[in-house]
């Protein structure tokens, strides 16, 4: 089969998806001003990319492809995601302006000086061939999510070139792996190992992406994957905030719409929208269809269960002091002694030794529902902490210190808000409806503490 049977095999089910794009669009017609803002940025090659601290900045037109222009090498990684592609072929899939596409064309042509779709065919191949043998190589363990994403990126070229004869050993080897992988990266109870609700979402977004693949060419199951699949959804949901926020620990951002992404791929391939209606509950009405209507392209099954756009947090991964503040204990409403950091930082993805720590479970006497925990980085301090439920009306937070010497105790909140009151020892901050306070005790107060801790 040629590159043009290819374009006919495929062609009906690429219509049938712009169609279903276009009309989601005017059916909501408040989502098409932000996309065609965004699109006319990508017209004149103008981002927002590592190095450019948040504005818009112009990488040529086209783009420079191979100049790291802001002294940063996340620049030159993140512009050749091309991610700005995707929302021309929304715009164009939305307003049908032929414009659009014909700049994803031309940008890709730019990168080839062959005949385009000549030159296309052959690139497929050497990144299939590259996909297939250098991987492996970087994560023999395929515990990394690069490694997830790029055996995905395998399948997808398995069968969407599937004349190809490379094509059987792409789909056979990229299936293997991604068992590995969900094997290798998620734990039986759904929990990714980075520890981060961002990468676990978006992981897990790769998991029912490859389920989806698996379904629409009746591919063989994987039987760990699919189990890794239903659990890290519930485990998705665990690490949302009550307000609807994820919970930005490590690289996460607060912003719902990983999370969102992921549920409506799994209602699309399982019909169980259990997980969409808990977060439509958490998120509320408005900011949960606003999110559906951001995601219709990526999870068109979002349509069918729910009749805007909100930008995650900037996110820095180049190495510096900036990265390591972000890192940091203070930065992540921890307890430190002295301003030292519990555990030494040496690199953005490596921590020094850690001492011993421990949750002691979770204790609910009928009145009280509370858990504990500590750790003794600060030796010879060990620091323990208790959370208590007080009803449904306050999360109480008590900081303990054993052994403690002359060392100056310190912990920085970060509230949701730009206002904030003091009054002596005490911080208050009161917003959606909510009020946080931080209070300084000492002496018999914090002997009770204890107590509370040692209670059965």
């Amino acid at each position: 089969m040629t590159l043009r049977g290819c374009r006919a095999q495929h062609g009906a089910a690429i219509r049938e998806r712009i169609d279903f794009f276009r009309k989601a669009v005017q059916s909501r017609p408040c989502s098409l001003p932000p996309l065609l803002r965004d699109a006319e940025y990508a017209m004149q090659g103008r981002f927002i990319l590592p190095g450019t601290l948040g504005e818009r900045y112009f990488a040529g037109n086209p783009p420079r492809w191979h100049e790291v222009l802001r002294g940063d090498l996340e620049y030159i990684c993140s512009l050749n995601r091309m991610q700005h592609w995707e929302t021309l072929i929304k715009a164009y899939a939305a307003t049908g302006e032929i414009r659009y596409a014909q700049k994803v064309c031309a940008e890709l042509a730019d990168c080839f000086d062959e005949p385009l779709f000549a030159s296309l065919l052959q690139s497929v191949k050497h990144h299939g061939r590259a996909l297939l043998e250098l991987p492996p190589l970087s994560w023999p363990n395929a515990d990394h999510n690069h490694y997830l994403h790029e055996n995905l990126g395998l399948l997808y070229a398995a069968c969407m070139y599937d004349f190809l004869p490379e094509s059987e050993a792409w789909c056979g080897h990229a299936l293997r792996e991604l068992e590995r992988c969900a094997q290798n990266q998620f734990g039986e109870d759904g929990g990714q190992v980075e520890g981060c609700p961002g990468y676990h979402n978006t992981s897990l977004r790769f998991l029912c992406s490859t389920l989806e693949l698996i379904q629409a060419h009746e591919l063989p199951p994987l039987p760990t994957l699919t189990q890794r699949v239903e659990n890290g959804m519930a485990y998705s949901i665990h690490c949302m905030r009550a307000n609807g926020e994820s919970v930005p620990w490590g690289d996460s951002s607060p912003p719902p719409k990983a999370a969102i992404h992921a549920a409506g791929l799994y209602y699309g391939i399982t019909g169980d929208g259990k997980y969409l209606d808990t977060l439509r509950a958490l998120v509320g009405e408005t900011a949960f269809t606003a999110e559906c209507d951001a995601l219709l392209w990526d999870a068109p099954a979002l349509l069918t269960y729910a009749a805007g756009e909100k930008r995650p947090a900037a996110r820095v991964f180049r190495e510096g002091a900036e990265r390591k503040q972000y890192k940091s204990a203070a930065f992540h409403s921890c307890l430190m002694l002295d301003g030292r950091e519990p555990y030494e930082y040496l690199n953005r993805w490596r921590f020094g030794s850690m001492a011993a720590a421990g949750v002691g479970g979770v204790h609910d006497d009928g009145t009280l529902l509370w858990t504990q925990g500590f750790h003794e980085n600060y030796a010879p301090v060990t620091h323990r902490r208790v959370l208590a439920l007080l009803g449904e009306e306050a999360l109480l937070v008590l900081d303990t210190l054993d052994g403690r010497t002359t060392e100056t105790a310190e912990i920085f909140f970060h509230h949701n808000t730009t206002q904030l009151n003091m009054d002596g020892a005490c911080a208050r901050a009161d917003f959606d409806g909510v009020s946080l306070s931080g209070k300084q005790y000492c002496g018999e107060w914090a002997d009770e503490t204890l107590k509370l801790e040692d209670q059965p």
